[in-house]
């Protein structure tokens, strides 16, 4: 058994991967799932845990909503293998000092040392510690491999992508939206992917100034929870460059098929996260036929991937209309195909990468 660790606030990014890793894993006795949510108390994530449980027929589940009930859980189960699904520094801690047989999946956060950032450079020392504890290291991608490995001294860190359970589940609505066209007056351009993305919304609004009027712009701010001001500070500097009808600040969490419609709505999505950011969104939007816009460890993956994206400093280097051109039928088809050229070899490695651990 490995017990699979996500954090309680992180339901709209746990729903999928608890999802994959029970679909990869839960027939093999070896590896079989155990699935541990990790936070303080809110009957509300609590109960969306809950449901999808239920309704994935999934059995294996606990909740622990303090460090002691963490701690007391790890000692209990200390002969199992534990895998940290991104989670938050206090877990890593509290598991890593209790001893038990301990790996961990990077979502790109913690990934580097932030040389601009006075608490990333002081918590380095602390990150080191506990990194070195983990038995293996798994990302996913490789600029945060390289990071970790040049930044902590790190070796033989794993990269490895989660098994894509949405775009394998909902295939053929996927191709139907990539299919459909849809006539604008004006260009719609998504700037992704969370609130987490907001100062690079500021910069990305300053590089699209110049298609105003001919465009409109939607800011993902769906999580984290931001405070009113700061809402309302971006929006009022997107209106003022692009028209109250023209920008907008989008906070409503989706369900998956309704997130899936709403990208489809857009022409081109661009993130100018120079860590590994939005590559949910990316890749979703990269299946319905949509520009791709990137930059940094998400620009290199996705090119490395052989799917067709652009680099996000060709929207100054470019014309007019380099920009506002489409992708060709072919090169939708191209990008399309490729999302799903691997599944059969990430569902395998994950198979051998979970029996590995099981055995460590």
């Amino acid at each position: 058994m490995i017990i699979h660790i996500f954090k309680l606030t992180t339901f709209h990014l746990n729903k999928t991967l608890i999802k994959a890793m029970h679909k990869v894993s839960s027939n093999i006795s070896e590896i079989s799932p155990y699935f541990l949510i990790y936070g303080s108390f809110n009957e509300m994530e609590v109960r969306k845990h809950i449901e999808l449980f239920k309704q994935s027929r999934i059995t294996n589940y606990d909740f622990a909503y303090n460090p002691k009930m963490l701690y007391q859980f790890a000692i209990k189960n200390r002969q199992h293998s534990f895998l940290l699904h991104g989670t938050t520094y206090a877990c890593m801690c509290i598991l890593a000092f209790a001893g038990v047989k301990l790996n961990w999946v990077c979502w790109g956060a913690g990934a580097s040392i932030n040389k601009r950032n006075w608490k990333s450079i002081l918590f380095t020392p602390f990150k080191i510690l506990i990194y070195h504890r983990f038995r293996n290291i798994t990302t996913l991608m490789v600029g945060d491999k390289v990071t970790l490995e040049h930044d902590f001294g790190l070796k033989g860190i794993e990269v490895l992508p989660y098994y894509p359970y949405n775009k394998v589940h909902f295939k053929d609505r996927l191709m139907m939206l990539n299919k459909t066209s849809v006539h604008r007056e004006k260009l719609a351009v998504l700037l992704g992917n969370s609130a987490h993305c907001i100062d690079s919304y500021y910069e990305l609004l300053g590089k699209l100034s110049r298609f105003k009027g001919l465009v409109t712009i939607n800011c993902m701010m769906q999580y984290p929870q931001v405070d009113k001001r700061t809402l309302s500070d971006l929006k009022n500097k997107g209106e003022a460059i692009f028209g109250k009808d023209s920008f907008f600040c989008d906070t409503e969490m989706l369900g998956t098929e309704a997130y899936f419609a709403y990208i489809s709505k857009f022409d081109i999505y661009v993130c100018g996260k120079l860590r590994q950011s939005g590559l949910g969104a990316a890749n979703t939007s990269i299946m319905l036929g949509k520009k791709v816009f990137l930059t940094g460890k998400n620009l290199q993956w996705m090119r490395s991937s052989g799917l067709f994206v652009y680099d996000l400093n060709d929207i100054e280097k470019g014309s007019d209309s380099d920009f506002f051109t489409p992708l060709t039928e072919e090169q939708k088809k191209l990008n399309f195909d490729k999302e799903y050229a691997d599944v059969e070899e990430i569902t395998n490695k994950w198979i051998q990468y979970l029996h590995k651990i099981a055995k460590k």
